[in-house]
């Protein structure tokens, strides 16, 4: 599962990349940077703050998340600090260590990969709304609530399926 997650990862922060470059390419000088509840604009900023900021805030959202992704994978679950379920059960044996290590690694990459696919259609909805003579959200946000809606649903999968697999395993 893990590979699978990192090939996600990399293929929604390819798609960020080329968005931005489509952007930077595309967009007109003035580009919507906030809206207000109704969908429309309430600030204003350049192409080229928005490139500078996108690219800054994808790559410092990449690199950290994945960077947390890598480190699941190698650290030590007998710390205080690591909250586990089933903790002692998992530290019992350095199989089931790695095990929980590897769990805990392939969630975290499936967290980047949805943070980094929110990130990407954030974008594509800025262009979007960029491109338009008022600087609105298409559908006035309701695209922006229906991507809420639907990390709200994945975070609710995330941790049932978290719950389900952080259950002992029976020995046989």
């Amino acid at each position: 599962m893990k590979n699978a997650m990192k090939t996600v990862v990399a293929l929604v922060t390819l798609a960020y990349a080329v968005v931005i470059v489509a952007g930077a390419l595309t967009l007109p000088e003035r580009v919507p940077s906030h809206w207000s509840s109704g969908s429309t604009p309430d600030a204003w900023g350049t192409r080229t703050q928005w490139v500078v900021t996108s690219s800054i805030l994808g790559v410092v959202m990449a690199l950290l998340l994945g960077g947390i992704s890598v480190m699941t994978s190698r650290i030590n679950l007998k710390g205080n600090w690591i909250n586990l379920p089933n903790k002692q059960w998992w530290v019992a044996t350095p199989e089931r260590e790695a095990r929980a290590r590897d769990l805990m690694s392939s969630y975290m990459w499936g967290i980047t990969a949805v943070v980094m696919a929110v990130l990407t259609i954030d974008q594509v909805m800025t262009m979007v709304a960029a491109h338009n003579a008022q600087g609105t959200l298409p559908g006035h946000g309701t695209v922006m609530w229906m991507l809420l809606i639907v990390c709200g649903i994945a975070v609710i999968w995330l941790t049932v399926s978290m719950i389900r697999h952080f259950r002992p395993e029976t020995d046989s």
